[in-house]
């Protein structure tokens, strides 16, 4: 029934709307919701593929739509979160950075995304785009709540470099061949929309649940290269 396409349609394009309006809220110097609209597209896009499933709802259309609403949400919104946290000191570093991850998303885009694979599983061609752009709206969200600022100057150095060390690793994975399994979506879905829940609801618990959710990013992000690499060993032997 063609419900089931327009409802997914309209799910999709709420992951759009979030992104449109985190770009609107940095451009309006509101950085910390900014921030939030970001990680609630990235919630949104870990139900939007298990809704399609479970009402059968994918299409061709489906996944084209989702080739032009995630380089704007995971891309342009937390390129511009980038530019505005880092241009408090210097305008050139936040431009060099916004180009660098618009570039990264738009060129992952260009030259595919998946994998076939006879298994009927999917697989991801690199790092998928959403976890870099959640974990560079995680980090606008610590620097706006003053969480890097409370690890004293050297702290905070040291966290801001790690951050970006590990930005800087996750758009070169983007661009990788590196064949990533699509995560269990259910159970990535409920603790990200948990934590985002605790999150919205209690200002404290901000660095706590940052911690959590970065640790899951790298996570799935290093050891991605580590399970492609036995899995290609395994087809050999």
């Amino acid at each position: 029934m063609k419900w089931r396409y327009h409802m997914l349609t309209c799910f999709t394009l709420t992951i759009l709307f979030a992104g449109v309006l985190s770009i609107l809220k940095c451009a309006e110097g509101d950085v910390l919701l900014a921030a939030k609209l970001v990680l609630l597209a990235g919630v949104l896009d870990g139900l939007d593929g298990s809704l399609a499933r479970r009402v059968r709802g994918a299409t061709d259309f489906g996944a084209r739509l989702d080739t032009y609403v995630d380089p704007i949400s995971f891309g342009v919104a937390p390129a511009l979160l980038a530019y505005t946290v880092l241009s408090g000191g210097c305008a050139g570093r936040g431009a060099a950075a916004a180009l660098v991850i618009v570039s990264a998303g738009v060129l992952r885009f260009a030259r595919g995304c998946e994998w076939p694979d006879e298994s009927g599983r999917h697989i991801f061609r690199g790092l998928p785009i959403p976890v870099s752009g959640v974990w560079i709206a995680l980090f606008a969200l610590l620097a706006e709540t003053g969480t890097l600022a409370r690890l004293g100057a050297l702290g905070a150095r040291l966290a801001l470099g790690a951050m970006w060390l590990f930005t800087i690793l996750f758009l070169l994975l983007q661009l990788s061949n590196v064949r990533y399994v699509k995560p269990r979506k259910e159970f990535l879905a409920a603790g990200m929309a948990l934590a985002l829940v605790i999150l919205l609801a209690f200002g404290y618990a901000v660095g706590l649940l940052c911690l959590i959710i970065c640790l899951a990013l790298l996570a799935y992000a290093l050891t991605g290269p580590f399970l492609d690499g036995a899995r290609r060993r395994g087809r050999r032997a």
